[in-house]
């Protein structure tokens, strides 16, 4: 049954832009922010296109064209004397390559653009200075906790409030940020009287020993934006607006090229800030019942095989959107079964063509692999930038020598796991048989047995197996 009102905690760019896209598929959303209005702090925001290709998507194109600007390089300095390093082209070859624009925008004007398209769609409610405190989930309800004493009970929650989430920090015991021993300084110049090093259209990277200045222009070339990055050894302070001096910069900076000094003697008093770069280590769990973390799409090949229906529950059960491919109209009732949330049948349609319609061109975060010859360039091609191609298997016969260069658009990743890799000591063994058995255990992951062999009709099994005539696990008995 399709959830009827989804709730929404952060009203950022990453909770607007989940609730334009649950309002375009049909969905009633409430968002929740809990600064006093919806706007956003900070300065520049360097847009790629697997994000772009998204907002394209989603009809904010033209909106964006008209508050961002598009670069048409990226060039690298020497700290002291601005030879260049090298360069990078930006403007052309992005859409060329990746099939959608790069721009920098004002992360405020960003939210606008996000915030002026989700009004217009009509189909979220939108309430401002409300801060989630907790959240519980009975039958078939979730509620959110407000720290004023206000309540919202929804169908589904999302959980969109930042690095230092309050409901993150309710589902994930332990799971704090770890600061990465680097700072950042930032601000906002007026570009009236800057070199014109500095305001030019292309961004620069200026680079020096254990520090960095990122710097480009916004609102059509009237500001340069700046990030200077250092390596510190520790950091206490959180936030993003803990104000700096520009004394910082000068003694962190010193003898670097009079375009620097220029920019940041510019920079307007009040105006710089300081923080502290944090990360969190991967989730291995996006979902925890009717409340979710943002998460990833990824494409299971065979989906109703045992494996493929296997993989499909596990991938659901870690909150990941899935897709796969199966050859009959039965199978593909297997596989939305386990969870499947869009099944492709490939003996009537070109899966990776129907993959980069959905997405609009996207890509998935991940394949999973076990056909090997006849759909591996298929698969390589559903992968967004950096995405992973798990092959485990060669159902279609093995795969031929690999170019490496086939990953190089979008510096993707290729496996060949093995299980003994994964299991090398008793202790490794026991924790991922516990996790898997844990799952089965509590009826996570169901197991669909559907054929018996004698172990000396392995051969037969293989056949059918190869014929694709098969569903669920197959067994091979002494």
């Amino acid at each position: 049954m399709k959830p009827e009102r989804v709730l929404i905690v952060g009203g950022g760019i990453g909770g607007l832009t989940a609730a334009l896209a649950l309002g375009r598929a049909g969905y009633r959303v409430a968002v929740y922010e809990q600064a006093p209005e919806f706007s956003e702090i900070g300065a520049g925001i360097m847009l790629t296109p697997n994000a772009t290709r998204v907002l394209r998507h989603l009809g904010l194109e033209a909106a964006l064209d008209r508050a961002a600007l598009r670069p048409p390089a990226s060039v690298y300095r020497r700290f002291d004397d601005a030879s260049v390093i090298g360069d990078a082209p930006l403007a052309e070859a992005m859409e060329t390559a990746y099939g959608a624009p790069y721009f920098h925008i004002h992360r405020s004007d960003l939210l606008d653009v996000l915030l002026a398209a989700v009004r217009a769609q009509g189909a979220a409610e939108l309430s401002a200075g409300r801060m989630a405190r907790d959240c519980s989930q009975e039958g078939g309800e979730v509620t959110v906790q407000f720290s004023n004493g206000d309540a919202a009970v929804g169908d589904l929650l999302l959980a969109c409030d930042g690095i230092r989430s309050t409901l993150r920090g309710r589902l994930l015991a332990g799971a704090e940020p770890r600061f990465r021993g680097q700072v950042a300084w930032r601000s906002l110049v007026p570009a009236d009287g800057l070199p014109e090093r500095v305001t030019a259209r292309e961004s620069v990277v200026w680079i020096g020993r254990d520090r960095h200045i990122v710097q480009y222009v916004l609102r059509g070339g009237s500001l340069v934006n700046y990030v200077a990055i250092a390596v510190q050894d520790q950091w206490t302070g959180e936030g993003w607006t803990r104000p700096a001096k520009r004394s910082e910069l000068r003694a962190g900076f010193a003898g670097w090229h009079e375009d620097v000094q220029s920019l940041l003697e510019a920079t307007p008093a009040g105006a710089l800030y300081k923080w502290g770069l944090f990360d969190r280590d991967p989730l291995e769990q996006w979902v925890y019942g009717r409340i979710a973390l943002l998460g990833d799409s990824v494409l299971v090949h065979s989906g109703a095989g045992g494996v493929g229906l296997l993989l499909i529950q596990m991938c659901k059960a870690l909150g990941a959107y899935v897709y796969s491919t199966v050859s009959t109209e039965a199978k593909a009732e297997l596989a939305r079964g386990a969870g499947a949330d869009h099944v492709i049948l490939y003996t009537q349609q070109d899966f990776a063509a129907e993959i980069s319609k959905a997405t609009d061109g996207a890509g998935l975060q991940a394949v999973f692999d076990a056909v090997g010859k006849d759909t591996f360039d298929g698969s390589i091609a559903c992968l967004a930038p950096r995405g992973y191609m798990v092959l485990y298997g060669q159902a279609s016969g093995a795969v031929p020598p690999v170019d490496p260069r086939v990953l190089g658009n979008g510096s993707k990743f290729l496996t060949r796991p093995g299980l003994g890799d994964y299991t090398a000591n008793r202790a490794e063994l026991d924790q991922r048989a516990s996790a898997v058995l844990g799952w089965v255990q509590s009826g996570e992951l169901k197991l669909r047995v559907e054929h018996h062999f004698a172990l000396s009709d392995a051969g037969e099994a293989h056949r059918q197996l190869a014929g694709r005539a098969t569903t669920g696990k197959i067994i091979l008995t002494p």
